[in-house]
């Protein structure tokens, strides 16, 4: 069975380094919300992916950019109201025979989710969970991403805090840390590192084959927080996964292993 790309992109978690971090004090980590207001944000995703397959490997590494904006609705009371809508997409998938555009990726274009926190970022609901497409993007997933990290309040440096979270088809386990500030530009920047575990068992389609995988491993990230805007200033992660699945389609079933490292950065347009 010929499989001609796996594209894959889960979850984000995670931020890049610079100058010293200033291992004193304390912050407010919270998100400032205006309704009316639109942020843009660059997600980039880099995923190499290595399927086991009848004693054979195929490797392939998937390159995608995702330009994604999110809307302060409204706010009532401590509701907030916001909707992300991915207003730009595009990919690349190279594998031993070349590199050649992700087919379609297109439609994932306008594709929009909308999520209700409390004021200090806490995730109440998302709504419209059809957000999946064949290419292995959960936009809830991704928007869930900007907030499920946030301790909720006040931390001292050196504090940690733990994140669970089991639902569409992810299991996670993250502890996080305030590590301290760096200074950018007259800018607080609170530095938060992360690190745990995932599982993910998950069935998409894609070109005409069923593909289910059962994936365990561990992550890392680091996120840089503008203490003073309340938005994330930088936000990457790194994943390493591997396990057991399968392939079926019109050659039958078909055994797979395997091996996934994704490297997922978020970065605001100013």
């Amino acid at each position: 069975m010929k499989v001609k790309f796996l594209f894959f992109t889960v979850l984000i978690l995670g931020g890049c380094g610079g100058k010293a971090v200033i291992k004193k004090g304390s912050a407010v980590i919270i998100p400032q919300f205006t309704a009316g207001s639109i942020s843009r944000y660059n997600i980039t995703s880099i995923t190499e992916n290595t399927m086991e397959i009848q004693g054979t490997s195929h490797i392939q590494t998937s390159r995608a950019m995702i330009t994604i904006d999110n809307s302060v609705d409204s706010i009532s009371g401590d509701m907030v109201f916001q909707k992300f809508t991915i207003s730009k997409i595009e990919g690349t998938v190279e594998t031993p025979m070349g590199i050649q555009p992700i087919p379609n990726l297109d439609k994932m274009e306008r594709k929009s989710i909308k999520i209700v926190t409390t004021r200090n970022g806490k995730i109440q609901k998302t709504t419209d969970g059809n957000t999946e497409d064949d290419f292995g993007i959960n936009l809830r997933n991704v928007v869930e991403s900007f907030y499920d990290f946030l301790p909720g309040g006040i931390v001292n440096v050196g504090d940690q805090w733990e994140r669970k979270k089991n639902e569409n088809d992810i299991k996670a386990d993250n502890i996080y840390k305030f590590e301290g500030f760096k200074n950018k530009n007259n800018e607080r920047i609170a530095v938060i590192t992360g690190k745990g575990t995932i599982e993910i068992h998950k069935k998409i389609n894609q070109g005409g084959a069923n593909i289910e995988m059962n994936l365990s491993g561990n992550t890392k990230s680091r996120i840089f927080w503008s203490v003073d805007s309340g938005k994330i200033s930088l936000h990457s992660g790194h994943y390493g996964m591997e396990g057991k699945g399968k392939i079926s389609g019109a050659m039958g079933n078909i055994d797979v292993t395997f091996y996934i490292d994704q490297d997922v950065t978020i970065k605001p347009i100013q």
